[in-house]
């Protein structure tokens, strides 16, 4: 690292090479000999959910993956064997040596937590698209189980009243 940081301050005058841009980005690769995708996945302080978002991001913004492979990121599913597949093609495409053995199975672990989080979003678009109907009993429910669960009260006031204002209701 510090002979990233020591060639970045003679070109670009900054001391941190996320600061470079580009050219940061190759003094890190070439200074500790791995890949963004690398240090993003064998990064020990970050959780499980800010590696799959940084995995995500990176590979968005690689300019090494094929449109076939972002656009297999966007849509893929929750599979092994999918994710296995996917993580193979990203290894393939970014010529990612795998130094350590964890690297191949934390991507193909970001990825499944990238579909799960793609399968989720699908579900909250076509929920949304759903109106609210007073006289179903599984909307009531919903509401129901909503107000016991962000106030603690078991019983919730009717609908409408100003109380439901404390959940963002109008």
């Amino acid at each position: 690292a510090l002979v990233s940081h020591t060639r970045c301050l003679g070109v670009c005058g900054t001391s941190s090479p996320s600061g470079c841009g580009a050219y940061g980005k190759w003094c890190l690769h070439l200074g500790l000999r791995s890949s963004e995708l690398e240090r993003i996945l064998l990064d020990t302080t970050a959780s499980q959910e800010t590696i799959a978002t940084r995995v995500r991001a990176s590979l968005r913004r690689s300019r090494q993956l094929s449109a076939e492979v972002r656009d297999r990121l966007r849509d893929v599913v929750a599979s092994e064997h999918a994710e296995r597949e996917l993580a193979q093609r990203i290894v393939e495409e970014k010529r990612i040596r795998v130094h350590d053995a964890r690297v191949f199975p934390d991507l193909v672990f970001a990825l499944r937590c990238i579909a799960v989080h793609n399968e989720l979003l699908a579900t909250v678009r076509l929920e949304r698209q759903t109106a609210f109907d007073a006289e179903e009993s599984e909307h009531a429910q919903c509401l129901q189980a909503l107000w016991k669960h962000a106030t603690g009260e078991a019983e919730a006031p009717p609908r409408p009243s100003a109380e439901w204002s404390r959940l963002g209701f109008q």
